[in-house]
């Protein structure tokens, strides 16, 4: 058996802004977004409607019943907790609303919990609002936390 590194030169990172080079072809990592701008337009207005058609959105991977990673789990679990009435949407049933979410709200990651339209944050911020025993008072009167 040959050496295979010797045939073909390999060198891959995968973080964001890297470079993939496979054999002399390279090509950037980066989170890319092709959608179609009317595509966008729609999505975008599907989610001001769901955020403006409910007081608390957590917008998570999975649903609280079956999530599908352990921050969206915990976000729920969190919510449940203090009895929150709350809309979850699932971003992974589709890619162009996964996408747009994030461009709505400014915000990165998943999972993500809007009271009154406003971002409260992730699981990170709601840890720690349960644990300082805020969490109530920020949903009865939001204010963006940064």
């Amino acid at each position: 058996m040959s050496d295979s590194s010797s045939r073909f030169p390999l060198k891959i990172s995968v973080s964001i802004g890297s470079t993939l080079n496979l054999r002399g072809f390279s090509q950037e990592i980066l989170p890319q977004t092709t959608m179609d701008p009317e595509l966008e337009k729609k999505v975008l207005k599907e989610i001001d409607t769901i955020v403006k058609g409910h007081k608390n959105v957590l917008f998570m991977k999975g649903t609280p019943e079956n999530p599908k990673c352990g921050f969206s789990r915990l976000a729920a679990l969190i919510l449940d907790f203090h009895k929150v009435d709350y809309f979850p949407v699932d971003v992974l049933e589709r890619p162009e609303l996964r996408e747009m979410v994030k461009k709505y709200s400014k915000w990165p990651t998943y999972p993500q919990l809007l009271v009154d339209g406003t971002v409260i944050g992730g699981t990170d911020i709601l840890v720690e609002l349960h644990e300082s025993d805020e969490l109530d008072e920020v949903l009865s009167s939001p204010q963006e936390i940064k």
